[in-house]
């Protein structure tokens, strides 16, 4: 260092050095004590005791200015910190449009928007759920307890998180719930983490404004969302408030309706084909979470603007999605439905549910149409599947023949329109039915080249061979093994 700023700042302080303190012990100016000798015992002990004290008031007064000048500088210390904390508050909240929320656990940032149930996210309005019966979401997800939902009381959940492995690691640093809170407005609030210190303030006001919601909609919240609220209550001591609370899980109901046709029923491509919602200025989930480690890091907020808009096209497309479900459900025949790959599948879903009224429904209003043909045997099939186990035997039989007309190489139509017969004893028929239907197969073609077909065709030729077997048998009156 610079011996002009030493000396300036051992002036500033009123420091003394070593040799400055030495010339005062021995300094030749001072007069001597003409009453006392120069070797007398006592009196230099009691010049010795002055300087000490003397020695000690300075060193106490340099310790009180070395005191004041540390804490007026951690005062500057604290006070830049302060300073630059409201003002990194007031670029994230200027830059998202949010208000800095405080409570007993700390504080966290929120964004909220509020829409007109009038809005339009892709062609359907955010109110068209509000007219729906919450029997069609109990129907289509086999949970009973939505039966009682109230949509104007449930809640819209979606979160980004650090990452999808799970566990402690894993933190929602944005949290979106979704509410009507009036019949003419829909309100949006996104709670987002600055940093990992603003959970606990998040996660408990979460749980203050929304304690107990008639229900829960998500997509895929079953599996990953709500486990993961649950286990960030456990890391905070907080208790969970929607364990018991009814869960409307969207991906399972769109995959039962649309997984034929689509594919891919990720979100955004399920509001793409069937919402028509057209993202702009978006990112992909994957790089959302790399965003917000970088936000943490760098403190810049304008890379998050993408981030809140991907989370909040979500949440509304889950709102029309669950509102379009519904609404093509009402429909007890499923003309709602325009593609034949979803009627197939919403008439296997009445079959699976053991809806065979509604399987028998939707079944007949396909074949009164004529833009199915390329699944017309399946229908036949389920609509013969339904017919039975209603245990309705003369139109199981008609439909049967309808079936078997309608495709007449179809080897599961003659297999059971054969079986019928031989049961009712009209082994003639039955064996007439097994070879025009195995001869109409072999000149079609496909008969080795088609292997799909094969162990269907070896059912029917076993079942051939039984036939023959009883005809020629000495039960002339058929009667005889029973082959259905």
């Amino acid at each position: 260092m610079d011996v002009k700023k030493l000396e300036q700042l051992r002036r500033m302080l009123n420091l003394k050095t070593g040799a400055e303190l030495g010339s005062r012990k021995a300094d030749p100016d001072t007069p001597p004590d003409s009453s006392s000798g120069s070797g007398s015992p006592k009196k230099l002990s009691q010049k010795t005791a002055a300087e000490t004290d003397k020695n000690t008031e300075e060193r106490q007064l340099l310790r009180k200015r070395m005191r004041a000048i540390l804490e007026v500088g951690q005062e500057n210390s604290v006070r830049t910190v302060q300073e630059e904390t409201v003002n990194a508050s007031a670029e994230i909240c200027g830059e998202l449009e949010g208000n800095i929320i405080r409570n007993k656990n700390g504080s966290f940032l929120l964004v909220r928007r509020e829409f007109p149930v009038e809005w339009r996210h892709g062609t359907y309005p955010l109110g068209a759920v509000l007219h729906c019966s919450p029997q069609t979401a109990a129907w289509i997800s086999g949970d009973l307890t939505l039966s009682d939902m109230n949509w104007r009381e449930t809640l819209f959940l979606d979160t980004e998180t650090t990452g999808l492995a799970g566990g402690a690691g894993t933190v929602c640093f944005l949290i979106g719930i979704g509410k009507f809170i009036s019949e003419s407005v829909f309100r949006l609030d996104q709670c987002f983490m600055r940093d990992f210190d603003d959970e606990g303030a998040m996660l408990t006001y979460l749980d203050s404004e929304y304690p107990a919601p008639s229900a829960l909609v998500s997509y895929n919240g079953k599996s990953f969302d709500l486990p993961l609220l649950r286990n960030r209550h456990v890391q905070h001591r907080l208790d969970f408030p929607w364990k018991h609370t009814p869960h409307f899980d969207l991906v399972h109901s769109v995959r039962r309706i649309w997984k034929r046709r689509l594919e891919d029923c990720g979100l955004a491509n399920v509001e793409r084909l069937l919402l028509g919602v057209t993202r702009t200025g978006d990112v992909p989930s994957s790089l959302i979470p790399r965003i917000w480690l970088d936000f943490i890091t760098r403190g810049d907020p304008r890379p998050l603007r993408p981030v809140f808009y991907h989370h909040r096209v979500d949440i509304l497309s889950m709102v029309t999605l669950a509102g379009c479900l519904s609404r093509m459900l009402e429909d007890e025949a499923g003309r709602s439905f325009e593609e034949a790959e979803d009627r197939v599948s919403l008439l296997r879903q009445c079959i699976k549910k053991r809806d065979y009224e509604r399987a028998v429904q939707v079944a007949e209003a396909m074949l009164h149409e004529e833009d199915f043909a390329e699944v017309l045997g399946e229908v036949h099939e389920l609509r013969c599947t339904a017919l039975r186990r209603l245990k309705r035997a003369s139109e199981y039989m008609d439909a049967l023949w309808a079936w078997h007309r309608a495709c007449p190489t179809d080897l599961r139509a003659a297999y059971f329109l054969a079986g019928v017969m031989a049961n009712a004893r009209n082994l003639a028929a039955a064996r007439q039915v097994c070879e025009e239907t195995l001869e109409k197969v072999e000149s079609a073609g496909s008969f080795y080249r088609d292997m799909a077909i094969q162990p269907d065709r070896l059912k029917l030729e076993d079942r051939l061979r039984h036939i023959r077997a009883r005809m020629g048998s000495d039960d002339s009156d058929g009667s005889g093994q029973d082959l259905w």
